[in-house]
């Protein structure tokens, strides 16, 4: 069970490392839209990002830690992963608004985990 773990770890690894920093090469390889949208770059970045939390929780899949510190841990990376990328695409100019309330809720998300995990650590 562990190698199957182990390679969940590997392919979203991978998938953040495309998403988030090959994404318009990866984009340009998939489409035939010249240039490729500045907002298909956002989309993707936010999927690999999502991946690091995915990652955390294989890893720790791999070695029995399947406890809520380890959940919690993963889902406030996901969030603070989405946080910073939700504060890029606003400073960008290139999202409405209205996603703001987004952005709070991610940033609520991760500080709440973190909290959780200061807590549960003692």
């Amino acid at each position: 069970m562990r190698y199957l773990f182990l390679a969940t770890a590997l392919w979203h690894a991978c998938a953040a490392y495309y998403f988030l920093f090959r994404t318009r090469r990866m984009l340009e390889s998939l489409t035939s839209e010249v240039p490729v949208s500045p907002i298909a770059v956002d989309v993707l970045r936010f999927l690999g990002a999502l991946n690091i939390g995915y990652v955390l929780v294989a890893g720790a899949g791999a070695y029995g830690a399947t406890s809520a510190v380890g959940a919690s841990a993963a889902l406030g990376l996901a969030n603070g992963s989405q946080f910073v990328l939700d504060l890029y695409a606003h400073r960008s100019g290139r999202w409405k608004q209205r996603l703001k309330g987004i952005t709070v809720l991610d940033g609520l998300f991760m500080l709440v985990h973190g909290v959780y995990l200061t807590y549960a650590a003692r």
